[in-house]
Formats: structure tokens, sequence, C-alpha cells
């Protein structure tokens, strides 16, 4: 047992070295988050089908799909975002892979099914490091569906820089620009009634939002 072990461990290092020289020969094949100029998506499909099981493989599936997106092959990144979900539940890429599916339903124009696809990668990655950037494109989706509120109530849950970092900045400025074209959303302000008899507990008049 302990000879197949070390036997089977041996070939899968051998085959993820195969297989990271593969993606490594590829024009862009290093950068999961992004498929720029170089190779195309069925070069990148060939290293995942051949490799399936290996680090690199993964990589070369989320390239794939990012490829096909820039190539505005929406429905097919869709689907290869989608594979590597079905493949990789587990990864610590699959964040990616969540955020891929949703952003190629929305550039599909199929709003709702894209919000509801950040949704899925909320409920199922709480602690994602994407988590923010999906609240986020869920904010601009309300904002697009002329719901303010709601992407009022985003903004302002992103407002916490030790939870979302630079998010957080740029989540203020978007609240910022949303109240301007909105400014019946800003908070009400409050003054002290003139009426209040001295002495006694100030009355306070809340400015009903128009």
């Amino acid at each position: 047992l302990i000879v197949a072990l070390y036997v089977h461990a041996y070939f899968a290092e051998q085959t993820e070295l195969k297989a990271s020289s593969a993606l490594l020969a590829l024009p862009g094949g290093t950068d999961p988050l992004s498929g720029r100029a170089g190779a195309s998506g069925e070069d990148f499909l060939k290293i995942a089908r051949e490799f399936p099981s290996t680090s690199a493989g993964q990589r070369a599936l989320l390239l794939a799909a990012s490829r096909l997106f820039e190539a505005g092959d929406y429905a097919s990144a869709q689907a290869q975002y989608e594979e590597f979900l079905r493949r990789h539940p587990g990864s610590s890429l699959a964040g990616i892979a969540y955020l891929g599916v949703a952003a190629s339903l929305d550039a599909q124009d199929e709003t709702q099914a894209a919000l509801s696809a950040y949704e899925r990668m909320i409920n199922a990655r709480p602690n994602d490091a994407f988590v923010g950037r999906a609240k986020l494109a869920m904010a601009a989706l309300y904002e697009s569906r002329s719901e303010p509120l709601l992407a009022l109530a985003v903004y302002e849950e992103l407002n916490n820089p030790a939870l979302y970092g630079a998010l957080a900045q740029q989540a203020a400025a978007q609240r910022e620009a949303l109240l301007l074209k909105h400014p019946e959303l800003a908070p009400t302000n409050t003054v002290v009634s003139p009426e209040s008899p001295e002495g006694a507990a100030p009355t306070f008049l809340v400015r009903a939002p128009r």
C-alpha cells in the first residue's frame, strides 16, 4: 500500500507539472482573472480537458471562460464557468467562477437571473474575497432596474473598510452619486420644535421623504 501511494503521488505530481508546463506555454496562461491577448478559449479548453484533475487544468478552464466572455460569446462563457463549479465546487478559485456566471447572465440582459447568481455566490461563499464585488455588481443592477432604495441599502452595507477594503470607498462614491440623482433618499434632517415648552424635553420634527 505504501508503494502504491508513493507511485500514485509521483504520477500525480508529474501530471501537475505537465499541465503547468502546457499552461505556461500559452500566452496569457498564468492569470485566472483575465485572459487577455494571446491564446484562444479553445487552446485553454484543450488543457482543461487533458488535465482536468490538476490545478493548472482548473486555471485553464477559467481562462477559457474568460476568453469566451471577452470574445462576446457570453452563453459559452457561462457554460464554462458553470462547468468549473460542477467540477471544482470547493476550489479557492470558485468565487471567480460564480462571478463569471453572474456577469455572463448580465451580459445577456438576464438581469434577474444575474441577481440570483450573485446571491447564490454570497450565500455559498460568504467569506470569499470576491463577495464585495458581487454586492457592488448587484447594486449596479438595482440601479439599472430603477430600484435605487435597494441599491442604496447595498452601498451602505459595503461602507465598512475593515471588511471590504478599497471597495468601501468605491461604494461610498457610488452612494453619493445615487443620492445626487435621488435626493429623496437622503437621510432626513431633524430640527428642534420651537413650540417645545421651556424646560421640557425637546420635540423633534422629522422631514418626511418627498
